[in-house]
């Protein structure tokens, strides 16, 4: 998954599921593929216009950025 450049994600802070320990380390596998919103908790956000925009631009491979 490191040197995947196929591999993306998107995770939020507060996430229910995901304890601070995973979200370190996705963030340090994936680097500036993983996208980490402030809030949501687990899918509280999808379908937010932001979250919709960063998936769509990871699936066809434009998405630019890390968290933002």
């Amino acid at each position: 998954m490191r040197t995947n450049g196929d591999y993306y994600a998107q995770a939020n802070g507060d996430d229910l599921i995901l304890d601070r320990r995973e979200l370190l380390w996705l963030q340090d596998t994936l680097g500036s593929r993983i996208a980490v919103y402030d809030h949501g908790g687990h899918l509280g956000n999808l379908g937010d216009r932001r979250q919709v925009s960063d998936m769509l631009a990871m699936l066809d491979g434009s998405w630019s950025g890390a968290a933002r």
